[in-house]
């Protein structure tokens, strides 16, 4: 039996605050802040449980900046200190190596299990279109778990690196 599915795009996810749960994934660890973490803060704000999934134990890349002499990175400031700014009820690292980067059955049930037991009402994801392979495996893995989970839920994908063409600028200068 096949299942019609709508889809619409929204000019704006504010109707989402407050709504209930928001899982947001990453590819690796830092990437969610640069393409969804103000919208993380609202929530998180409106009283919606916010859990990050980084389906890698990997970084992001950072060079540093010099601040007073010292060379400070992504590395120096501790993961729960992050989730307390922005306002992670959950962080789930899945230290698997780069399980990013290999698109599968065993990276796909995973994803599927976590949404069945959450059913989250919105999901951040990296786009599939992100020109970084591992970002875009992540994604079409997130795409195809929700397809089996059967759970009903908004889908907002985020870039990183290289902005493709935005549909929506959510606005999060509070």
């Amino acid at each position: 039996m096949h299942t019609l599915v709508k889809t619409s795009i929204p000019r704006s996810f504010e109707f989402m605050l407050g709504c209930g749960p928001v899982v947001v994934f990453a590819a690796r660890l830092g990437e969610e802040l640069f393409g969804c973490g103000g919208a993380c803060v609202l929530h998180h704000e409106a009283g919606d449980n916010v859990l990050l999934v980084a389906t890698s134990s990997e970084k992001i890349n950072t060079t540093g900046s010099e601040k007073d002499g010292c060379k400070q990175s992504a590395d120096d400031i501790p993961i729960k200190d992050i989730a307390r700014i922005v306002g992670y009820d959950k962080t789930i690292i899945w230290y698997d190596g780069a399980l990013e980067n290999i698109y599968g059955e065993r990276l796909i049930s995973r994803i599927t299990e976590l949404l069945r037991e959450i059913s989250p009402k919105l999901i951040y994801l990296p786009s599939v279109n992100d020109p970084d392979n591992g970002r875009a495996t992540a994604g079409l893995a997130i795409v195809e778990a929700i397809r089996r989970s059967q759970i009903s839920c908004c889908l907002a994908m985020y870039e990183v690196g290289a902005p493709l063409q935005p549909d929506h600028f959510h606005d999060i200068t509070r």
